[in-house]
């Protein structure tokens, strides 16, 4: 499981906390603009073992920015979230809106980021998304290595974690870090 940071934060904390109940670590990918925003949150979801990935600064689509532009935009988010956890955001960093061709992961790569991505969209930022259809869309989808991407803001999905992560373990599934996925 991963969880996009960069939009509202008033689901986050009830997140963190059904993820203690499961006893399970996410990546948060998050963006610098949303760690000046929520320091608190960010120094919880790292002192509770999450790992923490590279969002960017501001959220934009890299493909139209120039090459500066996008090591910037990493670089900066490096700066702000290692300044609140003490640790890097290296080695994983996730383009917002999935924005990726051959040049922008190969940037990513020259400043030390392997770029994630995700094989399950829960969709949890879409208005008409519920409990309902993200639990769907997961339980169609799930398999060893499945990368499913979720928004740390989202109401829905907060509503939804609690029961969708106890079917995810009923079916024997093990929810862990893109490190402990990549291992």
């Amino acid at each position: 499981m991963t969880f996009d940071a960069g939009g509202p934060s008033a689901p986050t904390a009830r997140i963190l906390d059904i993820l203690a109940k499961h006893q399970a670590h996410s990546t948060f990918f998050i963006t610098g603009e949303w760690a000046n925003q929520n320091p608190d949150l960010v120094r919880r979801i790292h002192s509770d073992g999450h790992e923490i990935g590279n969002h960017t600064m501001h959220h934009p689509d890299l493909q139209t920015l120039s090459d500066q532009g996008v090591c910037t935009e990493l670089s900066q988010a490096e700066d702000v979230i290692s300044s609140l956890t003490g640790a890097t955001t290296r080695p994983y960093f996730r383009p917002p809106y999935g924005g990726r061709d051959n040049r922008i992961r190969a940037l990513a790569a020259q400043i030390g980021y392997r770029t994630v991505y995700w094989t399950i969209d829960t969709l949890d930022w879409q208005t008409t998304a519920t409990p309902d259809s993200i639990t769907k869309t997961v339980m169609a989808h799930i398999g060893n290595g499945a990368i499913i991407l979720m928004h740390a803001g989202s109401q829905v999905e907060s509503a939804t974690l609690d029961e969708l992560m106890t079917k995810i373990e009923q079916m024997k599934y093990q929810m862990v870090t893109v490190t402990q996925v990549a291992g």
